[in-house]
């Protein structure tokens, strides 16, 4: 196996368990279990950090030897992601040492998701380079694999500024409610189509590969945020439902290039943003309606009191912005 490629993929794996063990820790928070800095999230979370630096010290080395200057771009990404990540481990243990439990939003969480996400595309870039120089064995299935990571990082990065959980006996950090809510609004339905219209672009508008990612997505949300809640598991037939979208996204994607029929399945995609986020998207919405927190017995009741309230209202942008999302994706699939 070349070593750049090696490099690049365990860089996409690496991130892919920090960003499920920070999703799976941001759960344990919401049901009050024990917090320790060595629990099994964060051990599943730093786990992914050290396969994270392994990986881009590959391609650093094989960058230096193989001396491609095409290359350049995502060994820094990789490298300097992995050195924020080293560099905001500690950083989180001395901030739990010094203020216990966390918010969701600290300096140390935000060096954590901006180096995730860095590393997520310098591996993302890695491996496309590698298609390019035929070094790349599986190239549409390591190219799903690192397309998750990246979609979860730059979840992980909104939730950070939409999501209610950060203020604590020492800090207020929570977002204003409002412009939680407009940033949900116009950046989650943007991320869910700009992701799946790139990865369409990228198996040259094939189908099953976009239905692939968008499935791959929902799993791990099912294992890291529905599962671990045991009051909200009886939910996890209806969030399957997001299946059905994103497979008619991608037949359309798939069968078609007229513009506007792109340009629907971008609304499509965008429209499922409030079910495809769920359970977290119901904390930001309903810090509209009240200041009182959503207890997880209560979280899908709440849930679908805040759908029928606000999709009325939320729905013309959110088809915006996912037709945003399908023009934008030409030029990052490029």
């Amino acid at each position: 196996m070349d070593r750049f490629f090696a490099g690049s993929l365990l860089v996409s794996v690496g991130i892919l368990l920090t960003t499920s063990g920070g999703s799976w820790d941001i759960t344990n928070h919401l049901i009050n279990r024990p917090e320790t800095f060595f629990s099994i999230p964060h051990t599943v979370l730093y786990t992914g950090v050290v396969v994270t630096i392994i990986g881009s010290i590959i391609m650093l080395q094989a960058y230096r030897v193989q001396k491609d200057p095409l290359k350049s771009l995502s060994t820094k990404m990789a490298v300097i992601g992995s050195l924020v990540l080293v560099g905001a481990g500690p950083a989180d243990f001395g901030w739990h040492q010094m203020f216990g439990l966390d918010g969701l939003l600290s300096p140390t969480h935000m060096m954590l998701v901006a180096g995730m996400l860095c590393s997520s595309l310098g591996g993302l870039f890695g491996i496309r380079r590698s298609i390019s120089d035929k070094t790349n064995p599986r190239p549409m299935i390591t190219t799903i694999l690192a397309m998750l990571p990246v979609w979860l990082a730059a979840g992980g990065m909104l939730d950070m500024l939409c999501l209610p959980f950060s203020n604590t006996a020492h800090f207020k950090f929570n977002p204003d409610p409002i412009l939680a809510v407009i940033l949900a609004t116009i950046a989650f339905p943007f991320l869910s189509s700009v992701i799946l219209r790139s990865m369409s672009s990228m198996s040259q508008r094939r189908f099953g590969y976009l239905s692939a990612l968008g499935t791959s997505f929902v799993v791990v949300v099912i294992l890291t945020t529905i599962i671990p809640d045991d009051k909200i598991r009886i939910s996890i037939p209806f969030y399957l439902i997001n299946l059905i979208p994103i497979v008619v996204a991608d037949i359309i994607l798939s069968t078609s290039q007229k513009k506007s029929l792109t340009y629907v399945a971008g609304a499509i995609l965008g429209l499922g943003f409030f079910t495809l986020y769920f359970p977290l998207i119901t904390h930001v919405y309903n810090e509209v309606l009240t200041t009182a927190p959503v207890w997880p017995s209560a979280i899908i009741d709440t849930y679908f009191t805040d759908l029928a309230k606000f999709y009325p209202i939320v729905f013309l942008p959110a088809i915006a912005a996912g037709i945003i999302g399908i023009m934008a994706s030409k030029r990052l699939a490029r």
